[in-house]
């Protein structure tokens, strides 16, 4: 068996009063999830997520210090069994403009209902809504953009 290591980013951005989150359809997979990649070298997961949403959507985002979620599941890929853990992170986008790399197919952004109805993993929709409480329960101590 592998096993492999990923970091991603749950982005977020303030319209109008309005919170929305961008979701992207992932190429390979189509599957509707969030920016994340693979760890490279010496790479914090915290440094892997912000090169993987800097290269999959062309964004440099705000991280939200004190969220951190972990997950993991196994997978098959060309007859071979890997054991997969994301370490994923909550970080504000200083703007709508997205850059889209081959990596990503498309993307959508979306308030938190609409946004958790479109995501295609149930292990991803748990730490999305944990993301969504974490924003609530924070709103007064976070400096939000207008």
């Amino acid at each position: 068996m592998r096993y492999e290591i990923s970091a991603g980013i749950l982005l977020y951005r303030n319209e109008g009063g309005k919170r929305l989150f961008l979701l992207v359809q992932h190429a390979k997979s189509n599957y509707w999830g969030f920016p994340k990649g693979h760890l490279e070298g010496k790479e914090t997961a915290e440094q892997a997520a912000l090169r993987e949403t800097q290269e999959e959507v062309g964004i440099t985002p705000k991280l939200i210090p004190g969220f951190i979620k972990r997950t993991s599941y196994m997978f098959s890929l060309h007859r071979g069994l890997i054991f997969k853990r994301v370490i994923y992170f909550l970080a504000e986008a200083p703007n709508d403009t997205v850059q889209l790399s081959d990596e990503i197919k498309s993307y959508i952004w979306l308030p938190f209902e609409e946004a958790l109805k479109k995501i295609s993993f149930r292990n991803l929709k748990k730490i999305f809504s944990s993301a969504e409480r974490f924003l609530q329960e924070h709103k007064e101590s976070l400096i939000l953009n207008p």
